[in-house]
């Protein structure tokens, strides 16, 4: 009784072991997907904040709001700045459009983009 006893617990650590690991290798196969998502939600924040405080802001504005952002996922040495604002703040800037949250203001020269 005390041998199947014994076996049983060491089938169960061995299952949490596995556990443990399997979730590790899944979390170390999306950390640069999880640092991308984080980058650009810190840089939408930044852009909202940088339009609400300045009202209209051109492209090269907004560039210069997003230059050497930071972002580092919890209990992880790796990290993701931004040093090239051009390539990201299209590509975040298409997305608010897409969503709404703001406008180009097309009346002026250079546009400029503002909150809705």
């Amino acid at each position: 009784m005390k041998i199947v006893k014994t076996i049983i617990e060491i089938l169960c650590f061995a299952l949490v072991i596995m556990f443990l690991y399997a979730w590790g290798y899944v979390k170390e196969q999306r950390k640069s997907q999880e640092l991308l998502r984080e980058i650009n939600k810190k840089a939408e924040k930044k852009i909202m904040k940088a339009l609400k405080k300045n009202g209209g802001m051109t492209r090269k504005e907004i560039e210069g709001e997003l230059m050497n952002i930071k972002v580092s996922l919890f209990l992880s040495k790796n990290k993701a700045v931004i040093k090239e604002p051009k390539m990201i703040s299209k590509q975040i800037l298409d997305k608010m459009l897409k969503e709404g949250k703001i406008n180009i203001d097309s009346s002026k020269m250079p546009k400029r983009y503002v909150l809705k």
